[in-house]
């Protein structure tokens, strides 16, 4: 025989519900080129069934599908023709809960959710998760043996059903032990300065999950169990039993790739993760791209004398790099102590002295005699992140913010006194058909301090490029006016906006338009905060397991002549 093309798809009856829900739970769909699937009764059979199931889950208990096959003449295409008959939506008219320990019946979270549910459509999945919560509100309580039953009891034809939840709640169990095996490099203390449960604490499911979550996190373990041990025997106190497998301390990775402005670029590190036992990493990276050389030196400890609260990081570097206004060779280290405050809001604070040498000016951007040369830079700096971003690496709803202050002076042995702070938060903000709009914004101030006039190049603000003000050449923002040969000079204030649409076209993959605008200024007596250079344009994202992969074009709205009309991006990670 031969294959069968889908011509057409076609639902009717699907209201109340939006066509694009009923298409989206079918794998059936008309073929073409992006879709090279044939006709295959049996798929479609199991699309019907999703779609039942799915009626079922909004209240249709009893919903009839029918199907029509049309095929054309010489049998090589075919138009499929749903029929849905939804039938009678069910009412839930009461719901009953009993066997609730009284110290959770009048837990306002749950009662408002079953009161909720009164005189409501039945979905199923309400019901169930209505199930879950009682035991999950249990097993968090102390309750580990309790036992949930949902009893659905129809009434009048089926157009309404009243909810029976039947709790045995069982002892309300206290930790009697926790008992720490299977780990043969880290130390059972530090595992124990890890778990958010103690011993004579009631138990707690949803500690429990956490610190299974934590451990994980840790990356020094490939395996976390925690159980309750002899779980058949129903008893007031209990010993914990938390298994663990240690994973390898030592680890070399690798990587290359490609960007529009580093080109090619790669690195190599071997790091340790686990060293002494205790959690602590010491790593070497080096990195190399077309225009910079890096190796790294890095020891992090997460918890300051065991303590959770605190962590501490010290960091060496060396390296090499070309950008398009100067060359800079920079060594030095610094440390930082990092405060936790919780999930979502962490506080640096740091110090670090570097050692600078610029070279390979371009003609007329030197406006400072430590624009060429060695110069010494020693600063203390406090920061503030709050991240409460859905995905590390695909976010689509969340907000990143950082605030942070520099201080240099020749107090702390630096050549250079200035104060710098540095602003930008970006939001992703969800839109209806699984639409995202993105913005960004950043604001940087330098204040040069007695007796620097103006610091070096390398710490002067310079905008243009993939993740600021795309379409514009790297860096390439930056007072080139005041310069008679065009190139930027670099300035001490700094503001730039980005707005994004992000609009899915074919599961992974999302079209993007955007428009970006920003400038430098040389002080703050010359800010002009309207006076902005614009770019916009469009481009396409692929949304890999190890985040977005785009390729854009931007415009320039409002260029110089000696800039181009616009320009490529190509970027792997978030946009800005």
């Amino acid at each position: 025989g031969h294959t069968v093309k889908i011509k057409h798809v076609v639902i009717k009856g699907y209201e109340p519900f939006i066509e694009k829900n009923i298409r989206s739970l079918m794998q059936t769909s008309v073929t073409s080129v992006f879709n090279r699937e044939y006709f295959f009764e049996k798929r479609l059979l199991d699309d019907i069934n999703n779609i039942k199931n799915y009626y079922n889950d909004e209240g249709y208990l009893s919903p009839i599908i029918k199907y029509d096959l049309k095929f054309s003449g010489d049998k090589r295409s075919v138009t499929i023709i749903l029929h849905i008959i939804k039938g009678i939506r069910t009412t839930v008219k009461r719901v009953y809960v009993s066997g609730l320990p009284h110290r959770l019946k009048y837990y306002k979270k749950t009662v408002d959710y079953f009161l909720r549910m009164q005189n409501s459509p039945l979905y199923i999945i309400k019901a169930e998760n209505g199930k879950n919560m009682l035991s999950t509100r249990l097993a968090d309580s102390g309750f580990v043996f309790s036992k949930v039953k949902l009893n659905i009891k129809h009434l009048n034809n089926r157009k309404y059903v009243n909810l029976y939840y039947y709790i045995r709640s069982g002892p309300r169990v206290r930790i009697k032990n926790i008992l720490i095996i299977g780990n043969t490099i880290t130390k059972t203390y530090y595992i124990r300065s890890l778990l958010l449960f103690k011993k004579g604490q009631i138990y707690n499911q949803k500690k429990i999950i956490q610190t299974q979550n934590r451990l994980y996190r840790s990356g020094i373990f490939n395996y976390v169990g925690i159980k309750v041990e002899n779980p058949q025997d129903e008893e007031p106190y209990k010993d914990i039993i938390l298994k663990v497998k240690d994973a390898k301390p030592v680890n070399f990775s690798f990587g290359a790739g490609y960007g529009t402005y580093v080109r090619y670029k790669g690195f190599m590190q071997v790091e340790n993760n686990n060293l002494f036992g205790i959690g602590q990493s010491l790593s070497m990276r080096l990195s190399k791209s077309a225009v910079y050389t890096d190796l790294l030196l890095n020891y992090y400890d997460p918890a300051i004398l065991n303590y959770r609260g605190f962590a501490f990081d010290a960091k060496g570097l060396d390296t090499n790099i070309i950008t398009i206004n100067y060359r800079l060779h920079k060594e030095g280290g610094a440390f930082s102590i990092i405060r936790r405050f919780n999930a979502h809001l962490k506080g640096l604070f740091s110090y670090g002295i570097f050692y600078n040498y610029l070279s390979g000016l371009n003609p007329g951007t030197q406006i400072t005699p430590t624009d060429s040369g060695f110069s010494r830079i020693s600063s203390i700096s406090s920061s503030i992140i709050y991240n409460t971003k859905n995905n590390i690496f695909n976010p689509t709803s969340g907000n990143l913010t950082t605030l942070k202050f520099i201080y240099s002076t020749f107090s702390i042995d630096s050549q250079i006194n200035f104060f710098k702070i540095f602003f930008h938060t970006e939001e992703y903000i969800p839109l209806i058909y699984n639409t995202v709009f993105l913005y960004s914004l950043r604001f940087g101030y330098i204040k040069p301090l007695p007796p620097t006039t103006q610091v070096p190049i390398n710490e002067r603000f310079f905008l243009g490029g993939r993740t600021t003000v795309r379409g514009f050449p790297q860096d390439s923002i930056g007072l080139a006016d005041l310069n008679p040969h065009n190139y930027p000079i670099g300035g001490d204030v700094m503001e730039n906006y980005n707005l994004q649409l992000n609009i899915p076209i074919h599961k992974k993959f999302n079209l993007f338009i955007f428009q970006d605008g920003g400038n430098v200024f040389l002080n703050s007596r010359d800010i002009r905060p309207f006076a902005l250079y614009k770019s916009a344009g469009a481009g396409i994202m692929y949304l890999s397991p190890i985040g977005q992969i785009s390729f854009s074009y931007g415009f320039i709205l409002n260029r110089k002549p000696y800039w181009p009309a616009g320009g490529v991006n190509f970027t792997v990670g978030t946009s800005f």
